[in-house]
């Protein structure tokens, strides 16, 4: 596989990650005492409803990972959009959770 990304996705796909992971960093600046207080209560596992502009989304915490998802049209069930494994180590598990907190409402923004 080249390391050039030009060599295996389209302009409109390099545009799409600059934007997503542009506005990851933004949110986990301008989130950051939120995403900390929430990673600290999920470190230990359990679920968190996020309402966002743009729809409900839930994060998952358990032993393994953490996942995050948006509540599907129907307004009964999720639909997981990602997943991240989560270490033993808390700090590593926080900084994790923090990262599928501004994934989770960066997708969000971007999918509306």
């Amino acid at each position: 596989m080249s390391e050039i990304p030009d060599d295996f996705l389209s302009e409109e796909d390099l545009a799409w990650e600059r934007t997503f992971f542009s506005l990851m960093m933004e949110l986990k600046r301008s989130n950051s005492s939120r995403y900390e207080d929430l990673a600290g209560r999920l470190s230990v596992g359990g679920e968190e409803i996020l309402e966002l502009s743009t729809g409900t989304y839930k994060i998952s915490v358990d032993n393994n990972g953490c996942a995050y998802s948006c509540r599907e049209a129907d307004g009964k069930n999720f639909q997981r959009l990602g997943w991240v494994k989560l270490t033993a180590d808390p700090a590593e598990r926080i900084n994790a959770i923090k990262d599928a907190l501004a994934e989770c409402e960066a997708r969000a923004q971007i999918d509306a």
